[in-house]
């Protein structure tokens, strides 16, 4: 197997809140096939882009003292083809105009559920832009906005258990569920039960999800 088979997708996520960047980062390098680094500014993300070109940057927009499309346009003059995907809780049709007149390959929403920020970073390594789902996006947030619960994240997140709690920073460690279950002793089946739990529990849909909310309310540690 060559070097280049097994390299690692390099992404560069770019926001200037450190919790959610920190979190998202530590979950991008769960993926097998990803590692992913951190920029909280745009002058620390052309430093970061002019010490080693990653493969997809993820950009926020609101960054300190500029915006990220801003900075997205000065990194594609002077590294053309960039894969830049800007990645914003701001969803609304001017951005995504700016954004397409720089050239960047894509436009996704925080809002989406991760595995299409997986999948986009992968399409767009492959070359290919993401195809224009602003209307499909639209629609899917506005029926995730009727399914989120009364209780806000971190009160969702106050419901878990010491042993839930204990799995997730397993998870976020990066062990395995059979590692896992023999750590803490129990069954493969008793640590499905407890991971539907927590699925439950927080109101989300995949363990990756499930890892980023806890990391982001303090109850899961995002270590280096």
């Amino acid at each position: 197997m060559t070097d280049r088979a097994v390299r690692k997708t390099d992404v560069l996520v770019v926001d200037d809140h450190a919790t959610f960047a920190e979190s998202l980062a530590r979950v991008l390098s769960l993926e097998p096939d990803l590692r992913a680094r951190i920029a909280r500014s745009g002058i620390e993300a052309e430093r970061a882009v002019e010490e080693a070109i990653p493969d997809v940057v993820l950009m926020d927009v609101s960054l300190p003292g500029t915006d990220g499309i801003e900075v997205t346009a000065r990194l594609l003059r002077t590294h053309p083809g960039l894969p830049v995907v800007i990645l914003s809780a701001h969803d609304d049709d001017p951005l995504r105009t700016r954004a397409a007149d720089v050239g960047v390959r894509g436009y996704l929403s925080k809002f989406e559920p991760l595995d299409r920020v997986f999948d986009a970073i992968r399409e767009v390594r492959a070359g290919r832009a993401l195809a224009d789902r602003s209307e499909e996006a639209k629609l899917r947030l506005q029926g995730k906005r009727r399914r989120i619960p009364h209780a806000t994240e971190r009160q969702r997140s106050e419901r878990l258990s010491a042993r839930e709690r204990e799995i997730l920073q397993l998870m976020a460690d990066g062990f395995e569920p059979r590692e896992i279950a023999h750590q803490l002793g129990i069954t493969p089946a008793t640590l499905r039960t407890h991971m539907q739990n927590i699925l439950t529990k927080l109101g989300v849909h995949s363990k990756t999800q499930a890892v980023l909310l806890a990391v982001r309310q303090g109850r899961v540690t995002a270590r280096p």
